[in-house]
């Protein structure tokens, strides 16, 4: 595979720094991590773009009604960072990320915190990937068929990558009740090949799991995460 350091520099310093990411650790394990090694092969060109990249899934539980492989999307780089930023990573964390299809955002995650369970879509690739790169707190576990992320709750927080069109709440309960963190793209208007929605941060106080909006962006709507056609937005 070639050396594409030089995209990878340029992606953190053209893209992500301009842009308000300034966590600095962050910075150092986007500098660090091979984006392209987790592409699939037909979409490993795009890895530096500065854009979302749709790709075909190969995994078996993803298909569409009419039995087809479901077409997924990687987050642009700075959409991810502004995810991860967002969760404000620290080194004590134990960390769930959800929707990281392809386990790079986990990868990038586990050389900020102490702990990180990423729900992929084929377990076994991921993994392999994050033996390569010499990772060994960032666990890969199937999204659709393993709930053994619970046994490894109470989360510091909880990173949703991509839209929602309805709102995660029943992943607080597996928060760190004394100031445990959720982050999310919650969607207010769907449009084609995607979704408006509103970086969301939702933080878990004893009972209370009061929301506060930080941004608006641009994003994938994950499949998981949809309301049926007859839902209005608008209402």
């Amino acid at each position: 595979m070639p050396d594409r350091s030089v995209e990878r520099t340029s992606m953190v310093e053209s893209q992500l720094m301009p842009s308000g990411i300034n966590h600095r650790a962050l910075l150092n394990s986007f500098l660090r991590i091979k984006r392209e090694t987790f592409f699939p092969s037909a979409v490993r060109a795009q890895a530096y773009a500065d854009q979302h990249v749709p790709y075909v899934s190969s995994a078996p539980h993803a298909v569409q009604a009419d039995g087809t492989p479901a077409t997924n999307w990687i987050l642009s780089p700075l959409l991810g960072a502004t995810l991860l930023q967002a969760a404000s990573p620290s080194p004590s964390d134990n960390v769930l990320i959800i929707g990281d299809r392809i386990g790079y955002l986990g990868a990038v995650l586990a050389y900020t915190c102490t702990s990180v369970i990423a729900l992929v879509e084929q377990a076994t690739i991921a993994s392999d990937l994050l033996f390569a790169a010499d990772i060994s707190n960032c666990v890969a576990i199937d999204e659709a068929s393993s709930s053994r992320w619970k046994s490894e709750a109470p989360y510091d927080k909880i990173i949703v990558a991509g839209g929602v069109e309805e709102f995660p709440s029943f992943y607080g309960r597996y928060l760190n009740p004394e100031g445990g963190e959720l982050v999310c793209l919650a969607v207010t208007q769907p449009l084609d090949g995607g979704a408006m929605a509103e970086l969301t941060l939702m933080t878990r106080r004893g009972k209370a799991e009061p929301k506060r909006v930080l941004s608006v962006h641009h994003t994938p709507i994950l499949r998981e995460f949809t309301l049926p056609p007859s839902f209005d937005f608008a209402s």
